[in-house]
């Protein structure tokens, strides 16, 4: 993407209907992968920096944030879809695996 210098993964778009822009989170490299939030006019360029990146290490469930808005009438407008890694003892390394799903009920 033009506009994100250095190394980044596990990117989530998203289109902002009311204020008119993409936002993008993702992981960037910033000793560890740490998450942070952009903004952009144009879905492939021109990003700048809304937030992060945060303290902690960001690769798993803090960056693949799948909200899904629900209809009328559901406990909740959103729910919020996640998952996480599990370095499981004694795997041999790299030890990065697929985990738990987790489901939340979402308010915004």
């Amino acid at each position: 993407m033009r506009g994100l210098m250095g190394q980044h993964k596990d990117p989530h778009g998203v289109y902002d209907s009311e204020a008119g822009k993409w936002r993008l989170l993702l992981a960037e490299k910033a000793g560890k992968f740490r998450a942070s939030m952009w903004e952009s006019d144009h879905w492939d360029r021109d990003y700048q920096r809304l937030a992060g990146p945060v303290e902690m290490d960001s690769i798993g469930t803090r960056i693949w944030p799948n909200i899904i808005p629900l209809p009328d009438g559901y406990p909740a407008p959103y729910i919020a879809l996640m998952m996480d890694r599990i370095n499981y003892p004694d795997m041999p390394t790299p030890n990065w695996t697929y985990g738990a799903m987790y489901l939340f009920l979402a308010q915004p």
